[in-house]
């Protein structure tokens, strides 16, 4: 595969056994396609955060390998300081990444860090501020600010890292309707940038709202890979408790209960439900 065709990631037969012996990941296969948005889903312990740990060398396979560019993933202290560079990880705790006395500061670490020039630190620095909303803030200290600007200032840091994949593990977890909404429009503007995404959630909502494609897991397996559209086709026939299933599509199974009705008429009700949602048809 070349050029676009190529994934951004591979997965391929992954295994991982904590030290306790039980199962983390059980020979998981995943695609992660390039400039996508992928949600990762599943009920707790099916393995969704030690597959985020294992994305940015966190964790190594028992078996199995990760790729990124077709490339499998080196676990020397050089090639893992690469490695993270192009994959950045979004902790669910904002306060578990932020360290420094300004906004500014925090964001700019990173870059500073790659040995860039003092220019270059700048400009990328204040780029990203202002994709993320943060440049009023930029002279505040981040224990001053709400729990929603702090997940921004956060994922401010990562990106100022320019990596090809941002993991971000429950990025609305802890936020209202407002500060969810407010964070999906930022990190809708680093779009230019060609970023790949991969996040776990439980946020229903979002899935329809933001992803591209859904990936299911259970027992340490994808169960499922998809488009959003073929997860949403399906997410009535699937059983597991972990599954986001949006309290709509309950709605509309009982209003196209009705034997007039067909499954197809609902699943295109489904599909106009989420292009509301996202202001575009769905591919």
């Amino acid at each position: 595969m070349k050029g676009q065709t190529l994934p951004a990631m591979e997965v391929r037969g992954v295994t991982y056994r904590y030290p306790g012996g039980d199962f983390g990941l059980s020979d998981l296969n995943l695609t992660i396609r390039r400039r996508r948005r992928l949600a990762v889903l599943g009920a707790n312990g099916s393995g969704k955060s030690t597959l985020l740990m294992h994305l940015n060398g966190a964790l190594k396979p028992d078996k199995g390998e990760i790729l990124l560019d077709d490339a499998p993933m080196g676990y020397g202290r050089a090639q893992l300081r690469d490695w993270r560079q192009r994959v950045g990880v979004v902790l669910q705790n904002p306060d578990d990444m932020l360290f420094a006395t300004t906004v500014y500061e925090d964001v700019a670490y990173g870059p500073k860090n790659r040995g860039l020039p003092v220019s270059d630190v700048e400009t990328i620095t204040t780029r990203v501020l202002a994709w993320l909303d943060l440049s009023e803030l930029a002279d505040r200290p981040p224990h001053m600010l709400s729990y929603g600007q702090r997940k921004r200032v956060a994922i401010a840091g990562i990106v100022a890292m320019e990596p090809q994949v941002i993991v971000l593990d429950e990025p609305t977890a802890g936020l209202d309707s407002w500060a969810s909404k407010k964070l999906i429009e930022c990190l809708d503007r680093l779009e230019e940038t060609g970023t790949t995404f991969v996040f776990a959630t439980h946020d229903a909502h979002l899935v329809l709202e933001w992803a591209d494609d859904v990936a299911l897991f259970k027992d340490g397996s994808v169960v499922f890979q998809g488009t959003t559209t073929e997860y949403v086709q399906r997410s009535d026939r699937m059983d597991d408790p972990g599954i986001p299933r949006p309290a709509v599509f309950g709605f509309l199974d009982l209003l196209f209960a009705d034997e007039r009705f067909d499954a197809q008429e609902r699943d295109a009700a489904r599909e106009k439900y989420i292009s509301f949602l996202r202001g575009s048809t769905l591919g």
